[in-house]
């Protein structure tokens, strides 16, 4: 039974090991669902007494539902509890840590801050208030991404090396000593890089399937190849106008050796008008 307990875990650690950003919230609610389903099985024959007849016709199939609900949303409030709790317990936490383990007292560095004698002690505790929201929102802005990728790499990491140990050994860890915390970090991290290239490849396709955007850079390729082609064309003498100025190359066809470069006159005469005179002139290339 243990390496059937194995082999599931594998599975469901690759199901979430590139896309479990995604997956993550599926999988909670699907042992949600699962769970709803076994429990109003156990208990169904209390439930028959307590529910109407039209509940417990359908007594399975509600608690498979209700518990998947449950699920989703619970996990829904849990990423929301670590995006909102988080900046504000590792700062705690590290204050703590400084203190305790390190001996370390950041308010001893506070009270050594000198007073500005043109700012007040309640204007500059409404700056520090402002900075602080500021940066509490940037971080949640990056966390509300990042906290499923962790979730789901973390539990990838520990499901496939403990289902991997597992099916090695026949027997489940017996405790949190038997499981091999370096094998599960690099797992881990190999499962975050997995998903952030995914979101990056993701959003890329996304941007390049997008018309408007394809419109725009084939616009500013062309725009760039024409200043290039410009930058390259060396000074001509026009036959309109007969003087040796700059073109604006407007076409070029290749051949053998040589190229067909249909250009426009720029020159400007004593009134400033453009010359603007189309012709074509032959471009030859040597090896």
């Amino acid at each position: 039974m243990d390496i059937y307990f194995g082999l599931v875990g594998i599975i469901l650690g690759a199901y979430l090991f590139v896309e479990g950003y995604r997956r993550i919230f599926k999988l909670f609610s699907l042992i949600g669902a699962g769970s709803g389903y076994y429990f109003v099985g156990l208990f169904e024959p209390v439930l028959v007494d307590l529910l109407p007849t039209l509940v417990t016709e359908h007594m399975l199939l509600a608690g498979f539902v209700v518990g998947g609900v449950v699920a989703y949303n619970l996990a829904r409030m849990a990423e929301a509890s670590i995006v909102t709790l988080g900046p504000p317990m590792v700062v705690l936490l590290g204050y703590d840590f400084l203190r305790v383990e390190k001996d370390i007292d950041m308010l001893d560095y506070v009270e050594r801050i000198p007073e500005f004698p043109n700012i007040s002690s309640e204007t500059l505790q409404g700056i520090f208030f402002l900075i602080t929201t500021f940066l509490t929102m940037v971080f949640k802005m990056y966390l509300w991404r990042l906290v499923p990728v962790l979730i789901s790499a973390g539990i990838s990491g520990v499901l496939l090396v403990t289902g991997a140990n597992t099916i090695r050994t026949g027997n489940l860890p017996e405790s949190g000593y038997d499981l091999e915390f370096a094998v599960i970090a690099i797992m881990t991290v190999c499962s975050a890089a997995a998903q952030g290239y995914h979101i990056k490849k993701s959003e890329d396709d996304i941007i390049n399937s997008d018309p408007e955007i394809t419109r725009l850079r084939a616009r500013g390729e062309a725009v760039r190849e024409q200043q290039r082609l410009k930058e390259e064309f060396p000074l001509i003498r026009c036959p309109l106008c007969s003087k040796e100025a700059s073109h604006e190359v407007i076409n070029r066809k290749f051949r053998e050796g040589r190229s067909e470069v249909l250009v426009k006159c720029l020159s400007q005469n004593q009134f400033d008008e453009v010359c603007k005179h189309v012709h074509t002139v032959q471009e030859f290339t040597s090896d």
